[in-house]
């Protein structure tokens, strides 16, 4: 009935009323209405923002598992929204995040790993994420993975591969993978 509130589906829209039904819905521990309070918390959308609130809520749907939900959270702790800001507690939400195989989670985690940010700097771990995330379709990991191809302080450099990652996002209609892509022919990098 929130989402319904929230949105106007077959009624007049009511943001104050979307969160009447959204609390009621996660305060009995439905994840979905958790996720519709904490996101609501976070945008300010119906209620005030309130970062400690948003926080609160995407905790409890964390704790149930929710990848989605694991993601924010790593997010309010990167930044230090509603909570002191904490690396290693992002680092370990993303990491339960993307052994369920949300995408962007493992572009988070795999960038991560690369820089050393609230983990251990691990190249190869860095890549292999960025990989997972990238052959799910993730545009965002196919194109930190061939940044990362491409600086040789991560791995070896691999135009070829990096020239077939620009034209999947690119395929994808991604504007970075179409500029990368023309850089490449440009060029003559990877295209064999």
């Amino acid at each position: 009935m929130g989402s319904r509130y929230a949105k106007g589906v077959g009624i007049e829209t009511a943001p104050t009323a979307a969160i009447g039904w959204f609390r009621k819905a996660a305060d009995q521990g439905d994840v979905n209405g958790t996720l519709w309070l904490d996101s609501s918390y976070a945008s300010g959308q119906g209620v005030t923002r309130n970062d400690a609130e948003a926080f609160h809520w995407f905790a409890k749907a964390a704790a149930q598992g929710d990848a989605q939900a694991e993601v924010y959270l790593a997010a309010l702790y990167k930044e230090g929204r509603g909570v002191a800001k904490d690396d290693l507690q992002a680092a370990s939400w993303l990491s339960k995040s993307a052994e369920q195989g949300h995408a962007e989670a493992q572009t988070n985690l795999g960038v991560a790993y690369l820089a050393g940010r609230g983990v251990e700097r691990d190249p190869a771990a860095g890549v292999m994420w960025l990989r997972r995330s990238a052959e799910q379709g993730n545009v965002a990991g196919m194109l930190d993975l061939v940044v990362y191809y491409w600086d040789k302080s991560a791995v070896a450099q691999d135009a070829v591969d990096a020239f077939e990652w620009f034209a999947k996002a690119a395929k994808l209609g991604d504007a970075r993978g179409e500029f990368y892509l023309a850089t490449c022919y440009a060029f003559g990098e990877g295209t064999r």
